[in-house]
């Protein structure tokens, strides 16, 4: 059984030093590193060909999928000005064996949805395989259409200025009540200031992350909705039900 346990799943990867600073789910920090490492066209490798014995030491590892279970799921949502409609992005693990992790993502902008069953190499992060599912069918793809659709999510202000504020309080995630730090910085866009406020669990999760404009509009938000755990099981596949 699953429940709604939603400190279990970070939302976005929020850089908070000097630069820019990009937001987006917690997966997305990889894209950049995919373009190199990844095949141009990953449809060329089989499914015998992935190596899954490879060295690993999963207690070590930083990775953010090292302790991913096969089951686990999470819901981002992403709002405001920045995109013409609001934006579901789930995560499913599908399966998990050796140094290999498979997770189902899923787009809906409010009149299409769009899955991708992607491979990563849990160590490395790296993009291996991309597939796109239709009517329960897995359909070669290019690692280009996993990151163009990340990249639909993420907002980038051009530079992260200064820390406002923090404070230890509490957040309201999917109508349930959390510990959390809570900070607010100072970020421009363009020639303009706007105000970036992230929440994060005392886990160091981040739950929630906001940019506002001066008179309150919001240019971008995205928020983490629901989360659970799977059973685990190595080599096997599960879903939602």
């Amino acid at each position: 059984m699953r429940s709604k346990l939603l400190l279990l799943s970070s939302i976005a990867a929020f850089v908070t030093g000097c630069g820019a600073s990009s937001i987006g789910p917690q997966d997305t920090a990889r894209v950049a590193d995919t373009k190199s490492a990844s095949p141009a066209d990953d449809s060329e490798l089989a499914s015998g060909e992935l190596e899954t014995d490879l060295p690993f030491d999963e207690e070590k590892s930083l990775s953010p999928f090292a302790h991913k279970n096969i089951g686990d799921f999470s819901v981002h949502r992403f709002s405001g000005s920045f995109a013409k409609q609001a934006l579901t992005l789930t995560e499913e693990v599908r399966a998990k064996k050796g140094n290999l992790i498979v997770i189902d993502y899923t787009l809906d902008d409010g009149s299409e949805k769009t899955t991708l069953r992607v491979t990563h190499d849990i160590a490395s992060d790296r993009v291996l395989r991309v597939r796109e599912v239709k009517a329960g069918k897995e359909i070669a793809a290019k690692t280009s259409a996993y990151e163009a659709m990340i990249e639909k999510t993420i907002f980038v202000p051009d530079s992260n200025d200064e820390l406002l504020a923090s404070e230890r309080g509490t957040c309201l995630v999917a109508g349930q009540e959390t510990d959390c730090d809570k900070a607010r910085y100072r970020v421009s866009i363009g020639d303009k200031a706007y105000e970036l406020s992230v929440n994060r669990g005392v886990d160091g999760a981040d739950l929630s992350g906001e940019v506002t404009a001066k008179d309150g509009k919001i240019i971008y938000k995205a928020e983490l909705v629901e989360s659970g755990k799977g059973a685990g099981e190595e080599a096997s596949f599960a879903s939602r039900k």
